[in-house]
This record gives structure tokens, sequence and C-alpha cells, in this order.
């Protein structure tokens, strides 16, 4: 995962709005955002085709997922390692935000997993998980407005120019409009440039311009963008919306899988 962001909006309609990107070898295919069984839960998230996870998703319940990696020094054999992305997925048969992170630190405890940062979220609450490889388990409440996470960064250590002035408007009763947000949200995705904060001096794991900013789509070398995820979770009877862009952001345009959703609410049982 390249890029994580967070946009929260608790009265309007849409109160949480999460756009997402993957940074991975090309090689490594997935499939696209398709409707699953986790357990009973039904949920909605494209697949990794090599291990079986995702790195982002939602569920009938109304929760969101999303993982980040960090880079451990001694990860161990491929082989003997859970695939961050099943902690995700795992993470989407709950159907609770308390019942998902019970999940996460239960496989963390019992299996050996990289390095991650994950955002477990819904229309009231959300939460940061970190842990696996040599990190300490450890959960926070994922409280702000607007929130930006990365590979190998921490919450808070990471902005996108611009976002927030833009957050502070779009997010305003008399403004809001869900569609022009997710339109917004998808060019972030593809041209938005990211700098770290003064919460951290930590440089990113990737080549910094002179003007200490850095592409959020990374459209060369490896790893490289791959795909990117929009969901934006409703209240009442709004419908859900889910845009994915199946490659580079900057060259793909996404599509609509918001059909998927509400398959997914209605409990299609043609799975």
């Amino acid at each position: 995962m390249c890029t994580l962001v967070v946009c929260r909006a608790k009265r309007a309609a849409y109160p949480l709005c999460v756009a997402a990107s993957r940074d991975e070898d090309p090689e490594r295919s997935a499939a696209p955002p398709g409707l699953h069984y986790v357990g009973s839960v039904r949920a909605v998230f494209p697949r990794d085709r090599r291990d079986g996870g995702s790195w982002v998703g939602c569920n009938e319940h109304g929760i969101v997922a999303a993982i980040t990696n960090f880079t451990d020094p001694n990860p161990g054999e491929s082989h003997e390692v859970l695939s961050r992305g099943l902690v995700l997925t795992a993470a989407l048969g709950e159907a609770s935000i308390m019942g998902a992170e019970g999940v996460v630190r239960r496989l963390v405890e019992t299996h050996s997993v990289r390095g991650f940062g994950l955002y477990l979220g819904d229309r009231d609450e959300g939460i940061w998980v970190h842990g696996g490889g040599a990190r300490d388990y450890e959960t926070r409440a994922a409280s702000g407005d607007l929130e930006v996470l990365g590979n190998d960064r921490e919450p808070g250590s990471t902005e996108i120019r611009g976002l927030a002035e833009w957050w502070a408007e779009a997010s305003a009763p008399e403004a809001f409009d869900i569609e022009a947000i997710l339109d917004r949200l998808v060019v972030v995705l593809a041209t938005g440039r990211a700098r770290a904060t003064s919460v951290s001096s930590d440089p990113p794991r990737r080549a910094i311009d002179a003007d200490g900013t850095w592409p959020v789509c990374i459209q060369s070398g490896v790893p490289r963008t791959t795909h990117a995820t929009w969901i934006a979770v409703p209240r009442g009877d709004h419908p859900w919306h889910i845009r994915h862009a199946h490659g580079n952001p900057c060259v793909v345009a996404p599509r609509d899988y918001s059909w998927l959703a509400a398959r997914m609410v209605a409990g299609d049982s043609e799975l």
C-alpha cells in the first residue's frame, strides 16, 4: 500500500471516505474488487492472487479496512510469514471495530506477520493498529477529520499538499457533494504531492524532490503504484460508493464498483 487518506464528516450522509493506493511489484497480480464471504460476513475487496489477501476492503456492517507496510530488517522466509493481506481480510469478517481489532491482535500473537499499519473504521469511529515484525502491537484512535498514512510512516507524519484546505471546504454541510469529493480524491491519488510534517523527521523510503515533496503515485521502478481504491460509507438509505483503478491511477481511469456494495448490503447470495 502506497498512500491511505481517511476523510471524516461526522454529520454528513457519507461520514467516512477512504482513498487507498497500493505500491507493489507489477508482476504480482491481483483480481479486481469482488464480493466475498469472510466467514458469514459479506465483504467487497480486490484480492491478491499470490497469497489471497487484500490491501483494502469493506463489509456489510460498514467497516472499512486498509493496510500499509512497514519494512522489517529481518522479515524471515516468506513461507513462514502470514501475509498482511490475510490479516486485513480476517478483520473484515467481523461486525464491529472492536471485533475486527481483536482478530488482528490474535493473528499477530499467534503468527509471524511482517510490520504493518492498519486502519479500521466505520460510520462513527476509527482506529489505527500497528504491529507485526519487530514492532510493538499498539492501537490508537483515528480521531482526526483528515488523516494520511504511507508505507513506513506513522499517522500524523505525512500530509498531502493542499488536501487539508480542500477538505475543510468540501466537508462543510452546505458544500458536501460525495461525487465531487470522490472525483477530487481520484486526482489526489494520481497527481498529489506528499511531504513530511514536523511530527516525524524520518524520510520516506522513496525519492524526495528539491521542494521536500514526493509523488503519491509512483509510475516506474519496483515497487510502483499498481492499484487504487476509493470507498464512501453511507448513513441510512444512501448508496455505497466504490471506485477502483485496476492499474496505475496515473494512467488507468477508475471504474465504478458500487453495484458490488449494493449486492453486499442486500445479501445477494449469488457470490
